[in-house]
């Protein structure tokens, strides 16, 4: 990146409500193992397990698999010290949220703005399946569906270019 993270407005992580911040880091987490190939990590599921939703990892296995099998481009996850809170990281917990409200159709809409159309509709199978289990322990993601719009234009204007972090 030639500027430094969050010169351009992006959200502290921090900010965030404590439901957000837990998927944000168990994104962060697995994508960190990925890189080190490392095939679940033992804090993942430790996070997972206190959380209350134990089997909420294997649905979070599936849905950043196809993330990262079915990306259209490279899809900016941040690495799991850093503070700043990505657009793509933004536009994944829109689609979470909108999973949990019932607005799995607004949800693929998110998802086609950066996967192959046919990872878009199982990713969102996937998040539907994870948003449940956030449900379930009462982590709740306050992303209103009423933000759909400008997620989905924040990730359509990603779509055409390409971040690395």
């Amino acid at each position: 990146m030639a500027e430094m993270a969050g010169t351009r407005g992006e959200t502290i992580l921090l900010e965030l409500p404590c439901a957000e911040q837990f998927v944000v880091w168990a994104t962060r987490t697995w994508v960190a193992g990925l890189k080190e190939g490392i095939a679940r990590s033992f804090s993942l599921q430790r996070g997972f397990d206190l959380a209350g939703i134990p089997d909420g990892l294997n649905a979070r296995d599936g849905l950043l698999g196809t993330i990262a099998t079915g990306a259209a481009r490279t899809i900016d996850i941040r690495c799991v010290q850093c503070r700043w809170f990505s657009d793509d990281e933004r536009a994944i917990l829109a689609a979470l949220a909108g999973c949990q409200t019932g607005a799995s159709p607004a949800a693929r809409g998110v998802f086609e703005c950066f996967l192959v159309p046919a990872a878009a509709r199982v990713a969102t199978e996937q998040a539907d399946d994870l948003a449940c289990e956030l449900s379930r322990a009462k982590l709740l993601l306050r992303q209103p569906v009423s933000a759909f719009p400008k997620v989905v234009s924040i990730a359509a204007a990603l779509a055409r270019r390409e971040t690395v972090h």
